[in-house]
């Protein structure tokens, strides 16, 4: 499963401000001061990966937004709605700090609608302190958040706790394995929550391949979601030894 993660409004309250550069809170209480119950939450969900679909990603940058996260949280995360290759305007140009980009412009139900109708996900949630444009078939999917409360509300947590477990979502296994890169390491994160890490493409293969994962089962990013996708070398080599393995 996939869950879509804001920060603002839900693991915090919605009231922060880039100051100098830095992430500030001015309300009561911590930045991700509610990151601890989602944390506790989703233990007992090793499954469920995490995409970012918050600003922080477009104002930060990925690495940096993620690694706001406690180490639990982080190492789940496989990507963001925002990547850097969509900082490009009308006209064709690179511009990073420009806010007439598509991205920009969507809602933040076209921004994660996106990314699912891309990745061809089946299995996935959201939660948001933010409900506009959300389509009638997907609003079930929401968990929506108080924007001053957060998951620090019970009742939002007891509705993701029914979404992560509930029949409805239940459906044929997702066996499908995300790669990623992360500095000078692949990362490889399996459906039931075990992460394999590796600077060499075909050591990674070879750790899959030992794992029980297929050629098929493997999914990898490309270039347009930014510095977590792996190389267009490196997925060759993984796909080639895998299957010449197989």
């Amino acid at each position: 499963m996939i869950l879509f993660l804001d920060f603002d409004g839900v693991l915090h309250p919605d009231d922060a401000y880039l100051v100098r550069g830095r992430p500030v809170l001015r309300a009561e209480g911590a930045l991700f001061m509610w990151a601890a119950p989602l944390a506790a939450l989703l233990d007992a969900h090793p499954q469920v990966q995490i995409v970012l679909s918050t600003s922080w990603a477009r104002e930060l940058g990925f690495s940096r937004a993620r690694r706001f996260l406690p180490d639990t949280l982080n190492a789940r995360v496989i990507g963001a709605t925002w990547h850097s290759a969509m900082a490009y305007n009308n006209n064709g140009d690179y511009r990073p700090r420009d806010r007439d980009t598509w991205w920009d412009r969507a809602t933040r139900y076209q921004q994660i609608r996106r990314y699912v109708d891309r990745a061809r996900l089946a299995d996935w949630i959201a939660i948001d302190d933010n409900s506009e444009g959300w389509a009638d078939a997907d609003c079930d999917r929401l968990v929506l958040a108080s924007p001053d409360r957060g998951l620090g509300d019970a009742a939002t947590i007891a509705r993701l706790r029914e979404l992560l477990t509930s029949a409805s979502w239940a459906g044929p296994v997702d066996t499908r394995v995300i790669v990623t890169r992360e500095g000078e390491h692949l990362i490889a994160r399996l459906n039931d929550g075990r992460v394999l890490r590796h600077p060499d493409t075909f050591a990674l293969a070879d750790m899959l391949l030992a794992a029980g994962v297929t050629a098929d089962e493997v999914q990898m990013p490309d270039w347009r979601e930014g510095d977590i996708a792996p190389m267009v070398g490196e997925r060759i080599a993984i796909f080639f030894r895998m299957r010449q393995a197989q």
